[in-house]
């Protein structure tokens, strides 16, 4: 859990005296990893329910977001190095396509409707698997290695799981050809690949994300990786 200082001192007073934390509260949860709070809400939290209200709440967190998406990280520890979390997705959001050589990765859907995309080395789709609760299609198991995205028809949110936290376990995205077009390292697709990880990267507690890293993962070279930041800043 993290720690922001922007009324953050209200939301410890809360726990110091044993009220009730609701999840509009949440946006308070930015915290660095020093902090001596983030011990005490790790502890408060660490039963929480996952109910509608949170849901809810994740969902409108994606909408308040220019990448129309919103995490919520499930770990309790600094100790635990893999990668638990609520995910909420709107219609429109870009993941890029990208695999994870080290880990298979579970999805499961709570709320709403997306399909996981699975992909080939050569970037040819090769199986499109469709995730709706309502329909019984509750979730998969994504095959470690394997490329793969989604695409989001209605506002969903999904519980992920994988071993290890994105950009430390070997993570990479594609850099290859997808129909002549998508996920090229083209400078328009280099940009989201880009906000992409950087995006990862603080969800996973990161302060800074230097470019000679996300040039490292996206094997392309660093001066482009500069240029598209400081465009971002």
């Amino acid at each position: 859990m993290y720690y922001n200082k922007v009324g953050g001192d209200a939301f410890v007073a809360l726990l110091k005296n044993n009220e009730k934390v609701g999840w509009g509260h949440l946006r308070f949860l930015q915290v660095s990893s020093d902090s001596a709070a983030s011990e005490q809400i790790a502890q408060r939290l660490k039963n929480m329910e996952i109910d509608k209200d949170l849901l809810s709440h994740l969902v409108d967190m994606a909408k308040a977001s220019p990448r129309l998406r919103h995490s919520h990280d499930l770990r309790t520890s600094q100790a635990d190095n893999s990668q638990r979390m609520l995910c909420a997705l709107l219609p429109g959001t870009d993941v890029p396509i990208h695999r994870h050589p080290q880990s298979t990765e579970t999805v499961v859907v709570l709320y709403g409707k997306l399909v996981e995309v699975i992909y080939d080395d050569g970037g040819r789709e090769v199986e499109r698997i469709s995730l709706d609760p309502q329909a019984g299609k509750y979730g998969c198991v994504v095959p470690k290695g394997a490329w793969h995205t989604v695409e989001v028809l209605e506002p969903s949110v999904i519980f992920e799981a994988k071993d290890g936290g994105y950009g430390v376990d070997g993570s990479e995205v594609w850099s290859g050809v997808k129909d002549k077009t998508a996920f090229s390292n083209s400078l328009g697709d280099l940009k989201k690949n880009v906000e992409y990880l950087v995006g990862m990267e603080s969800q996973q507690g990161a302060v800074d994300v230097s470019p000679d890293y996300i040039a490292r993962v996206l094997n392309v070279p660093v001066e482009d990786i500069r240029r598209v930041m400081e465009e971002m800043a």
